[in-house]
């Protein structure tokens, strides 16, 4: 047994910046929540303003209904002091004012505590300025939380089979289909696939049998929501990631599955295409 959540360190890619009053997200800083549960939510940011005296607000949105949320966030109106805020409802706050020289980095913290209702999603920080003068949340700021409720009860290894089981399903997917349609186009040219109506045949059928290995790792994920979600904490995998990567395989399949292939070009232009949107992160593995 676990009493909470492994904790997960998310970080701020790119500057994020808004010249308003009113709330924008810092993109990237999200927590993936789910329904009936607490969490623990910490931001550790670095800011700049445009102008001497502008200084910043924070808050925090979520899933809709929560049943509770509390939480303070700091920033320091000099070297020496420091301005605390307290929130109990997504986007509320007030503005604190900023350090000295504008385009020097300056420290906020921020602390919540989200208990969802019936309803999960993306529990995202938010910012604003005090006023119509830019503020900037640079890149490198950090988020950090934990699901600390519903106390889970997962065997450590049925955590670690149910994670492994889509991540190793999605690496040999994705590998696959991008050997799979160059053989394909290699075949054609070797004479080995004799026609092109015989490549479109062999693609197709790649395709719908991607299709069906997709669905086994979305059954998954219904079947174990519990499992999957802890593992992937437990590593460090935030499921937004699988599920885009998900996403961009299951348009490879279904394309795969209703391709057209009637000449070299239709074939040489759908090779290319997968090829083209290959993320950077699958490319090592051949």
């Amino acid at each position: 047994m676990i009493l909470v959540s492994p904790c997960t360190v998310v970080r701020l890619d790119a500057d994020v910046s808004n010249a308003t009053t009113a709330f924008a997200s810092i993109t990237g800083l999200v927590v993936p929540t789910v329904p009936n549960a607490d969490y623990l939510i910490e931001g550790f940011l670095v800011y700049t303003s445009t102008a001497a005296a502008t200084g910043i607000n924070l808050a925090i949105t979520g899933p809709a209904t929560p049943a509770g949320l509390v939480g303070e966030w700091q920033a320091y109106t000099s070297d020496t002091s420091i301005l605390a805020r307290q929130f109990r409802a997504y986007d509320t706050g007030t503005a604190t004012t900023a350090v000295g020289a504008q385009t020097v980095a300056q420290y906020a913290q921020f602390t919540a505590m989200l208990r969802t209702g019936a309803a999960g999603g993306p529990a995202t920080l938010r910012f604003a300025s005090e006023t119509t003068n830019s503020v900037t949340i640079k890149a490198g700021s950090l988020l950090r939380w934990q699901q600390t409720a519903p106390i889970s009860t997962v065997n450590t290894l049925e955590r670690f089979y149910a994670i492994v089981q889509l991540t190793q399903n999605i690496a040999t997917m994705q590998n696959n289909m991008r050997a799979n349609v160059v053989t394909i186009q290699q075949g054609v040219a070797a004479g080995t696939i004799p026609s092109f109506a015989a490549a479109q045949q062999a693609t197709r059928a790649l395709g719908s049998a991607f299709l069906q290995r997709l669905a086994m790792n979305a059954g998954i994920v219904t079947a174990h929501p519990t499992e999957v979600n802890d593992g992937a904490a437990a590593l460090g995998i935030l499921m937004t990631d699988m599920t885009d990567r998900y996403n961009l395989l299951l348009t490879w399949a279904t394309t795969m599955s209703t391709a057209t292939i009637t000449n070299q070009t239709e074939l040489d232009n759908g090779v290319a295409a997968i090829l083209a949107n290959v993320p950077a992160s699958m490319l090592p593995f051949g």
